[in-house]
């Protein structure tokens, strides 16, 4: 019943306890409760430093803590990444991925998983 009474609570009113923070090798991932209540979605997280200048058309470098290419603080994951070139408005700094992970997944069964 508090489960139930959380869930609500989250649809309506206080999203700040429905939001779920993982850590990654580049620091702390905000994510939140998507609008169904099943599943918690991390979107547009960075990955691969932005493909332009001496990176363009080569294999993506990965972000990394000691040249200080992760983010600072804790990323929110909020909205999906920049799209990638196409036709129409993009980025080129457009290397970022999605997870969505089930809401009651218990931690023990979570395996670390690559790009």
């Amino acid at each position: 019943m508090i489960y139930k009474a959380i869930v609500l609570t989250c649809g309506l009113l206080l999203t700040v306890y429905c939001e779920r923070i993982v850590q990654t090798h580049c620091g702390p991932v905000l994510g939140h409760i998507a609008t169904d209540h099943s599943i918690v979605e991390y979107l547009g997280i960075p990955y691969a430093k932005a493909p332009t200048k001496s990176r363009r058309w080569r294999k993506p470098e990965f972000l990394e803590r000691e040249d200080k290419s992760c983010w600072q603080g804790t990323f929110k994951a909020d909205n999906f990444g920049p799209l990638c070139p196409q036709r129409g408005d993009y980025n080129e700094d457009c290397l970022s991925i999605n997870v969505w992970t089930p809401l009651d997944v218990s931690r023990q069964r979570l395996k670390p998983g690559k790009v």
